[in-house]
């Protein structure tokens, strides 16, 4: 190792859940399998819901101010010189501490302390979750010691020749009991069809209100109760109360979540879900065999959403539906469309399916840069 017996890696991992809870997937495995071979610190930006997301695992990282390049002349020039005093303690930190590799899941404080890292002379690596890597990505990814896929056809678009495809890190989300217990931690009645409406780390306002508007005429479609385990987010949980409290519905049963903490659980007792593609929604879904109505977020960048949610309808483990498509009738009948399926579909395991995850992957691959 470059520090001697034992290489100190930084998992700089910011902005949402998409980037967080992949960046803390892969630590958690170098701390479990090979403990006694490195130490794992992490980054993120000032944002609370990033502090939260860390302080939920038992984690406290290193906090940078890290934030969006904004437009116009002043805003420009108050961000770069955000961005460049990040640069400067992320270069103090990885001094003081001796970091050997840094690798980049994403969110505004992944490029100022790969810049760092890079300038002192670190092993680098980065991950790309989406089928269109992020500009950032792209300028990074020839001065890399790794650079991470989640898709194959990713790779084509990065000048590199350090690619590897590991896939997308998702969280252990094993149920260990049965659905019977899953469904009772939500209220929900296990015999019953079960839908998981999630609209990512921050919430989906705007579908939230477009599925609300859907339910009267989906409730007088169904040949057969259904059930929703919604996660509202905690900034739209009092709106939808408030909207789904004045509906008059017969065949359906809603519990709503503010947040959703044991999303093991929920999938166990899932049949099928409604949610956005960010890449790590995409992957745990697919990941646990989760049939799923994609509506992809029409103002992602590169529209990646579109083309992740693309990916998993690909695999038959999806449909997708524009958010400019949705009204009662199309998502009405892509949702009786979705009950169909789960009811032919045999029951599923609930532990995720594949020999080596890529946490492990990706986790393995970080080490080799270190040792090299």
């Amino acid at each position: 190792m470059i520090h001697g017996e034992i290489c100190r890696v930084l998992i700089a991992a910011g902005g949402t859940g998409g980037h967080i809870y992949p960046g803390i997937a892969v630590g958690k495995v170098i701390e479990e399998k090979h403990g006694n071979e490195a130490e794992v610190w992490y980054a993120c930006g000032e944002r609370e819901l990033e502090r939260k997301l860390y302080a939920e695992n038992f984690i406290s990282p290193v906090v940078f101010p890290a934030r969006q390049i904004r437009s116009g002349v002043a805003g420009k020039i108050s961000s770069w010189g955000s961005a460049f005093g990040n640069l400067i303690r992320a270069a103090r930190f990885l001094r003081r501490e001796q970091i050997d590799v840094v690798l980049g899941m994403g969110g505004y404080v992944a490029g100022p302390t790969i810049l760092a890292a890079k300038l002192l002379g670190c092993r680098t690596a980065i991950h790309e979750a989406n089928s269109i890597p992020g500009r950032t990505n792209r300028w990074l990814a020839p001065y890399m010691d790794l650079v991470a896929v989640h898709f194959k056809s990713t790779l084509k678009q990065l000048r590199t020749s350090r690619g590897e495809v590991v896939g997308m890190p998702i969280r252990a989300l094993g149920w260990a009991g049965s659905r019977q217990d899953a469904a009772a931690k939500f209220g929900l009645n296990p015999e019953i069809q079960t839908a998981l409406v999630m609209g990512g780390s921050q919430g989906a306002r705007y579908l939230y209100e477009k599925i609300a508007d859907s339910l009267p005429l989906l409730d007088s479609k169904l040949t057969a109760p259904l059930q929703l385990l919604w996660s509202t987010g905690e900034a739209n949980h009092a709106f939808i109360a408030d909207r789904v409290s004045k509906l008059q519905l017969a065949n359906i049963k809603i519990s709503l979540q503010p947040f959703v903490s044991e999303m093991g659980a929920a999938l166990a007792c899932s049949d099928f879900a409604i949610a956005r593609s960010g890449a790590g929604t995409v992957a745990e879904l697919v990941g646990h065999r989760v049939f799923a109505i994609y509506v992809p977020f029409p103002n992602a960048i590169y529209d990646h959403q579109t083309l992740n949610a693309q990916e998993a309808a690909n695999m038959g483990m999806g449909v997708v539906l524009k958010e400019n498509e949705i009204s009662p009738d199309r998502l009405t009948d892509t949702i009786l469309i979705a009950v169909k399926h789960s009811a032919d579909t045999p029951p599923r395991a609930s532990e995720l399916v594949s020999a080596k995850s890529a946490a492990e992957l990706l986790a393995e691959e970080l080490l080799g840069t270190c040792g090299r």
